[in-house]
């Protein structure tokens, strides 16, 4: 597996996670007292998770562009 293949792992994981979160805010709203923010609390770290994976799988899928390209070393030592 290359960096690249496990960076779309990462990207195809932050879009479950993302679709997760989705789905609790959608039951939250249904929802009443602390199991509402219990559901929005959980929602949230869904949220967090897809950002990081996303995030993550953008780096690894872009890891050897930036290898070769001087404009990218420039702007991750900033």
């Amino acid at each position: 597996m290359t960096l690249y293949d496990l960076g779309i792992e990462y990207l195809n994981q932050a879009d479950i996670l993302y679709n997760k979160a989705l789905i609790l805010r959608d039951e939250a709203r249904f929802a009443r007292g602390s199991i509402a923010e219990d559901i929005n609390s959980r929602s949230l770290k869904f949220f967090t998770m897809a950002i990081e994976c996303r995030r993550t799988g953008k780096y690894l899928v872009s890891y050897y562009e930036c290898e070769t390209n001087a404009k990218c070393k420039t702007q991750s030592a900033k």
